[in-house]
């Protein structure tokens, strides 16, 4: 098999204990965490996904987009060297990959962070085998614009947040 399901982990727990009971609550890991993720911020968007999926005990297999530098591809060989066999691994790849994750039965859950388009496709696709989903969806640098507000002064705020970092943002 390609993945692991899960690791080894000291998962945290809580134990509530009175004269009448005992309560437990152990927090398990859900198993195989499929990241896919955009062009832009790969570094940073790729280690937003990894980071949470291994502290709650799983593994991750990251899709980083193939438009993007090398940066997140580097970042998961690093990690490589630090976790055990399986735990962070990265497939490399063009958009035929996400469909494959997406219905992949023994994927738990997909991260993904995109276009508004290809979010609908991604949680149609999860749907059939009601994986668990969480979607950062791009918009058009939406903004409420009160009308007490100074607008010389907002307007040049609105336009760099819209356009800084090249317009990588959303």
């Amino acid at each position: 098999m390609w993945f692991q399901h899960h690791m080894t982990l000291d998962v945290p727990s809580e134990r509530i204990e009175d004269d009448d009971k005992i309560m437990t609550t152990r927090y398990m890991p859900i198993g195989v965490v499929g990241a896919i993720c955009p062009w832009n911020f790969p570094l940073i968007l790729s280690l937003g996904k990894i980071i949470p999926a291994v502290m709650t005990g799983c593994t991750i297999i990251v899709k980083p987009s193939p438009f993007t530098p090398y940066t997140a591809l580097k970042a998961i060989e690093l990690a490589q060297e630090i976790f055990p066999p399986g735990v962070v691994q990265v497939l490399g790849g063009d958009d035929k990959l996400g469909p494959m994750l997406t219905a992949h039965p023994d994927i738990a859950k997909i991260s993904f962070t995109g276009s508004i388009a290809t979010g609908k496709k991604i949680m149609e696709a999860c749907s059939k085998t009601l994986k668990r989903v969480t979607l950062e969806l791009g918009g058009n640098d939406a903004s409420i614009v009160l009308p007490d507000v100074d607008i010389e002064k907002t307007a040049p705020e609105l336009v760099m947040g819209a356009f800084q970092n090249s317009g990588q943002v959303c």
